[in-house]
């Protein structure tokens, strides 16, 4: 079964922060040093819905995959047109890409 991208929900909050503390001890992904915790994580979870950028998750059954945001880059007016985005990808789930010209999951087939 191919998985599928979703907006995510509150619920999804644990296990994106698992997927994203994977990353922070293992990965140059982010520029955190230690792991977050639930609370910061539910923190951040609600000013992504008080700004009304989105955050997405990709799933397969009910596995948690990844997920995807994007928010501002900087505060300063000269980068008011620029966007930071954030893609983060479970360990052991990376032979799976986005196909943006189908909007869909596919399996990637590369060895």
């Amino acid at each position: 079964m191919l998985p599928t991208v979703r907006l995510a929900t509150r619920a999804d909050v644990p296990a994106m922060l698992g997927i994203y503390n994977e990353a922070v001890l293992n990965t140059t992904a982010s520029y955190d040093l230690e792991p977050v915790s639930l609370t910061s994580r539910l923190e951040w979870w609600g000013e992504k819905q008080g700004s009304g950028r989105p955050v997405f998750v990709a799933e397969r059954g009910d596995d948690v995959l990844g997920w995807s945001t994007y928010g501002e880059f900087r505060a300063k007016p000269g980068y008011r047109y620029s966007a930071e985005h954030s893609v983060y990808v479970a360990a052991g789930s990376d032979r799976f890409r986005l196909n943006p010209s189908s909007s869909g999951i596919q399996s990637d087939q590369r060895e």
